[in-house]
């Protein structure tokens, strides 16, 4: 087990480097000798993979999550919108949307669009209360 290695490949992945984090994480897989090792790296290559995929484009909610996920927050804001003109009553587009805002910061715009999709489906606000991008919102995730 080459923790230094494991170190270096994880600053990439954090960095958002996941080409680089997943050459480092590959070769760890294959040479580690430790099971709990191995699939702690395997899990990382795999998390690599999603991050670099290119989405079907057929896809558009695909599309929008990997822009999101790559910084292209204003493309993947489009095709959300565009997608929940089409159909409303979509929560899940909603809910995926909000996420999005929360993310970036945007508070009101997150609690705005989180509204509405947990008026569609109750719950979305207990997905909200355990998702990362909402930790600073929990108060008023539990209000809604």
């Amino acid at each position: 087990m080459d923790l230094k290695k494991f170190e270096k490949a994880l600053q990439h992945f954090h960095q958002k480097k996941y080409a680089e984090a997943h050459k480092l994480f590959s070769k760890l897989l294959e040479t580690a000798d430790d099971a709990t090792f191995r699939e702690r790296c395997r899990g990382y290559v795999e998390a690599c993979r999603q991050h670099t995929e290119k989405p079907d484009q057929s896809d558009p909610f695909a599309r929008a999550v990997f822009l999101s996920n790559q910084g292209e927050h204003q493309q993947a804001e489009e095709l959300l919108k565009k997608m929940i003109k089409a159909d409303g009553e979509n929560d899940a587009l909603l809910f995926t949307l909000s996420c999005m805002y929360a993310g970036m910061g945007e508070v009101n715009k997150a609690v705005e669009t989180l509204r509405k999709a947990v008026k569609l489906n109750p719950d979305n606000r207990v997905y909200a209360l355990n998702h990362r991008d909402f930790a600073e919102l929990k108060d008023t995730i539990t209000a809604l």
